[in-house]
């Protein structure tokens, strides 16, 4: 009997003890201090309560958001306050990083960083008052580490990138190159960033660390390939046109106008431009008597665009446009003329803009 009461008694204790929540110590603010201090992680601690509609499992999922936007927060604060304290001294760190010289050599713009590397997230519910706490945590030297590997893949990156943007350039096509241009400065505005809390790490950083010779030299090159893009797309224009023996000169003019729009200059030696436009137009009769007193022309134009570092013919199409006008065939003539050269510049310039 006394052996049953013991048993009875060992499972109501067990049963107890199964339903009193323990909060892990991180919970408690003073304990995780202790835990986590500041001179060793980087953390973020959020509480919360399940929202309306939300199940357990997205409270939960929403809570570590919460934390890693805390700890990521966290960061780019401690980073921004160490930049200006840093930039303001003259101090050179036991490695003979001089932080200050540094700084000065980056864009100064704000750049957040996007995620954080080996950043832990734990979440715990206190069941009996419905809070749910959710905490983020990194340790210092290790974010270090990976920061670093981090700056060195994307220095790679850019690399190849830009060895693949002065392929285009050197082949004319520049449009490409420009397009490209855009995922080589997001690059370089992540390696900025990382490398800045690198740098808010103290005591922890090596001066290889930051590869920042490297970052540099892959800076410089992608300044370098912006200057040569910054002069616009090049266009040779051959534009041969006839209207009953005269040139039509206008639709030259009013397509560079157009073109003008997309940055185009225009080169008078093919062999110097990235595209070469040719148009080849003649105007027919429509009519050999007027009809109800209005004369009917017809304007044909033969249209091509050819990339010039390939030689490869994007573009090409054969345009007809009727013209009418009460006081002869060279007024008609005029008036298609007018129409098609509106309908050749705007489709001679979305060929282009396409070519990205």
């Amino acid at each position: 009997m006394k052996r049953w009461l013991l048993i009875a008694l060992l499972f109501c204790q067990a049963l107890c003890g199964a339903k009193k929540p323990v909060a892990p110590d991180w919970t408690d603010a003073v304990k995780r201090e202790t835990l986590f201090p500041a001179t060793t992680f980087y953390t973020g601690f959020v509480s919360t309560r399940p929202q309306a509609g939300e199940d357990k499992s997205q409270a939960y999922e929403r809570a570590k958001e919460m934390a890693r936007a805390e700890a990521v927060s966290t960061i780019q604060v401690t980073v921004e306050q160490t930049i200006e304290r840093q930039i303001e001294s003259q101090q050179t760190n036991a490695d003979g990083v001089n932080t200050r010289d540094i700084l000065n050599a980056m864009t100064q713009v704000k750049t957040g960083i996007k995620d954080i590397p080996g950043l832990n997230v734990e979440v715990w519910e206190d069941t009996k008052k419905g809070d749910i706490y959710a905490i983020a945590y990194v340790r210092r030297i290790e974010l270090a580490n990976k920061l670093s590997h981090r700056v060195a893949t994307n220095i790679q990156r850019a690399d190849a990138e830009l060895t693949s943007i002065e392929s285009f350039f050197n082949s004319g096509d520049k449009l490409q190159a420009r397009a490209n241009m855009a995922k080589v400065a997001e690059i370089l505005a992540d390696i900025e960033a990382d490398q800045k809390v690198l740098l808010s790490i103290q005591n922890s950083v090596k001066k290889e660390s930051l590869s920042l010779d490297e970052s540099q030299r892959v800076t410089g090159r992608y300044r370098a390939m912006e200057s040569k893009l910054r002069h616009g797309i090049y266009i040779y224009l051959d534009c041969k046109t006839d209207n009953f023996g005269k040139p039509y000169t206008a639709m030259a003019g009013k397509m560079k106008g157009a073109l003008a729009e997309l940055g185009c200059t225009f080169k008078d030696n093919a062999a110097e431009a990235d595209w070469i436009i040719t148009v080849n137009a003649e105007v027919r009769e429509g009519n050999t008597t007027p009809s109800y007193g209005t004369y009917f022309t017809y304007v044909d134009a033969d249209v091509s665009v050819t990339q010039r570092g390939t030689n490869q013919v994007v573009y090409e199409d054969r345009f007809s446009q009727k013209g009418g006008d009460t006081r002869g065939y060279k007024e008609a003539a005029n008036e298609a003329y007018r129409r098609l050269t509106t309908t050749i510049s705007d489709t001679v310039k979305k060929v282009i803009s396409e070519q990205k």
